[in-house]
């Protein structure tokens, strides 16, 4: 994708995994009365930075974050064909990184006016700095976690595999530090500090 000059943003690629567009580049349906500042895309899932300081995503499983109200509409929000805003984010973003996992290995993260970052999706090697990893059973999160299965109710998806974070949630960093930029792989987050 990329963001014109009046804050549109143009996409093209496969057509495979919600990527927007086709060959041939295509306006990207951003939410109403809103406008791009930034753009980053991976394997199958990708976010927009908008000019509210919100962010939108789009994509396959669940990019936008938050989870199904039930094991038995775990289809919606599986394959998001346009931007969505991330409900439990703060609006007050200043950047925003998708990893590169492809489709249940993905997380995103962003950092936030005040340099500290908020990140959902996929926990399961701890890749999103909360101090616990999303595994099996919530055998290693503490009570109250927000750790839900990528399950499917009729394609016997298993529900004790909570792996994911639907909200976006805190990371916590080094005592005194903020963030300034970041990198994400599927199975880890690189932050780079403020010193």
């Amino acid at each position: 994708c990329a963001i014109l000059n009046n804050g549109s943003m143009m996409c093209w690629g496969t057509g495979h995994y919600s990527n927007t567009g086709g060959q041939t580049p295509s306006y990207a349906d951003l939410p109403p009365g809103r406008t791009a500042v930034e753009v980053s895309m991976g394997v199958s899932q990708y976010c927009v930075l908008l000019d509210n300081n919100s962010v939108a995503c789009w994509g396959r499983y669940w990019p936008a974050g938050s989870p199904p109200d039930s094991y038995d509409s775990y289809a919606i929000g599986w394959d998001m064909p346009s931007p969505s805003i991330v409900s439990t984010l703060p609006a007050n973003a200043v950047s925003v990184t998708v990893a590169d996992g492809f489709n249940e290995n993905s997380h995103t993260c962003a950092i936030m006016e005040n340099g500290s970052v908020y990140c959902w999706g996929s926990n399961k090697n701890g890749q999103l700095g909360l101090g616990f990893r999303c595994v099996e059973n919530n055998s290693e999160s503490p009570i109250g976690n927000e750790c839900y299965a990528m399950a499917f109710v009729g394609l016997n998806g298993d529900r004790n595999l909570t792996t994911h974070i639907g909200n976006a949630s805190q990371m916590i960093l080094p005592a005194g530090r903020t963030a300034v930029g970041m990198y994400l792989h599927s199975r880890h987050s690189l932050i780079v500090l403020d010193n």
